[in-house]
């Protein structure tokens, strides 16, 4: 359904993360997330994971998948920070040359 890999665990906010390269898709695969499966939506947010097969949550809460949530909304709606943030960075520059070597299975939307 999500994907044509083998399914043990979907965590929601790798949907989130793909909004700043693919935002009609991942925000329709969020939406069918929470059709799906909504006990994976709990009063504080997302639960970290599930299992696609069954239905099971892992019912915690990590500040972490919070984090990327918050993050990767952050750069779909303004246009990238993090990107900019991490190539201003000398660590990010030295680096850059070895993304730009990366083959990515996804073409990006220009920014």
């Amino acid at each position: 359904m999500f994907t044509d890999y083998r399914q043990d665990a979907v965590t929601p906010h790798a949907s989130f993360l793909a909004l700043d390269v693919l935002p009609q898709a991942a925000y329709r695969n969020i939406g069918q997330l929470l059709k799906s499966y909504p006990q994976v939506y709990g009063p504080y947010g997302f639960y970290d994971a599930l299992d696609p097969a069954t239905g099971a949550v892992g019912h915690r809460y990590l500040a972490l998948d919070h984090g990327m949530i918050l993050a990767a909304l952050n750069n779909a709606l303004n246009a990238g920070p993090l990107q900019r943030r991490f190539m201003n960075d000398p660590v990010g520059k030295a680096i850059s040359p070895y993304f730009r070597a990366e083959e990515m299975s996804v073409t990006p939307l220009n920014r």
